[in-house]
């Protein structure tokens, strides 16, 4: 899945990083336990000076929606061999 992903963000023009560990709690693992899936953070903020989550100054870039949409449905249609 992970391969799918990388894939398809590349035939997109997106650009895919690698993200710095977290302490933020995610139960996905056990959706990964039954059948195979990846998981993946789209970044929301924009620029070097900006609040942390969970700050009421915290403004996400809307920008981005569109390409974590386009994204998703990328991966969602080349595994299932559409496109």
């Amino acid at each position: 899945m992970d391969m799918l992903f990388r894939a398809s963000a590349r035939e997109l023009n997106i650009p895919v990083g690698i993200t710095l560990p977290s302490m933020g709690g995610e139960d996905f693992s056990y959706y990964l336990q039954l059948v195979p899936g990846a998981i993946a953070q789209i970044g929301i903020r924009t620029g070097k000076n900006y609040p942390p989550l969970h700050n009421s100054r915290f403004d996400a870039d809307d920008r981005i929606l569109s390409l974590g949409t386009a994204l998703l449905a990328k991966c969602a249609l080349s595994a299932l061999k559409i496109l």
